[in-house]
């Protein structure tokens, strides 16, 4: 839904002249885009050999398309014309709705950080939180050894 909110932004950018339009669509296209950026990391922490990996490897490809897109959107627009480039953006946008799909979460599987065991009726933790907490306590008070 966020990159089809913002491939119509991009259309209604690319469609008007008047300010108030223009202004109103790069603000769907931005709101649009910024549901997108997060499915992409949380993806990409789910699919690499650990999360940090992931992460690290969609943070280091956002960072430079950050740094190279501008300048190469804004030569393109000098060379062509504002409205055709970011008829391309759009585009490129456009392209990403249908694999995107393979992001959305299916079932149970989808989310694999669940535990297992139901919450107990007497209200108490199930034994694996008790191990967590037994854990993160030997790390905050290490033993008198250490």
């Amino acid at each position: 839904a966020g990159a089809a909110a913002a491939v119509l932004g991009g259309v209604v950018v690319v469609a008007f002249r008047a300010p108030a339009p223009v202004i109103a669509g790069f603000a769907l296209f931005g709101a649009g885009l910024a549901t997108v950026i997060p499915t992409v990391f949380a993806a990409a922490g789910k699919v690499a050999r650990t999360p940090a990996e992931g992460v690290a490897g969609v943070a280091t490809i956002t960072w430079l398309s950050g740094f190279v897109a501008p300048p190469v959107t804004g030569w393109l627009a000098g060379a062509v014309a504002f409205p055709i480039t970011f008829a391309l953006v759009t585009g490129m946008v456009a392209a990403m709705i249908w694999p995107a799909r393979a992001l959305r979460p299916r079932g149970a599987a989808a989310y694999p950080y669940r535990s297992p065991r139901p919450a107990r009726a007497d209200g108490q933790m199930p034994a694996v939180c008790g191990d967590m907490r037994r854990r993160a306590a030997s790390v905050i008070e290490p033993d008198s050894d250490g």
